[in-house]
């Protein structure tokens, strides 16, 4: 299956181009936008109607499906044929980059939709780390000083 068939696709793929013409620039006809017009891939379908479901709206819908459509576009492959360790290379390189924070969460939740949601993959790398904090005593004097002294991953 493949994912962005807007971004990556041929001819041959179904997509047919289309020449549009200004016929009312001086000097003669020029060429103003060259359109694509292609068929929707299922897994694509597939996100866009899980993410209907989950009641994401549709700015959040459209971020999603950019991301993941970079994510194609980078391995040249279906995301569905990507292996976890290629999905976290993928965003360790976004983080290398000096992606923004914001960026970078709005990449990660868009992949992770797709891999946790749409193809059912429970991988480690999106399952979100929680910190316990064990306080020794209660006493609000020993807060200041105890609080990152007890904390350990779960």
């Amino acid at each position: 299956m493949r994912f962005c068939g807007d971004a990556m696709a041929s001819n041959a793929g179904g997509g047919s181009r289309r020449l549009l013409v200004d016929a009312g620039w001086v000097g003669g006809p020029r060429p103003i936008l060259e359109r694509r017009e292609m068929t929707m891939t299922p897994l694509r379908r597939r996100m866009i109607e899980d993410m209907t479901l989950a009641g994401l709206a549709p700015g959040s819908q459209d971020i999603y499906i950019k991301s993941v459509r970079r994510l194609a576009a980078h391995y040249q492959r279906s995301p569905d044929e990507l292996s976890e360790e290629e999905v976290r290379s993928y965003l360790i390189r976004l983080r290398d980059r000096g992606a923004a924070r914001g960026t970078f969460k709005a990449d990660h939740y868009g992949i992770r939709f797709l891999y946790h949601h749409t193809l059912g993959r429970d991988w480690p790398l999106f399952v979100k780390k929680r910190f316990v904090c064990r306080r020794r005593n209660a006493s609000p004097m020993s807060w200041p000083m105890s609080r990152s002294a007890g904390c350990s991953a779960v």
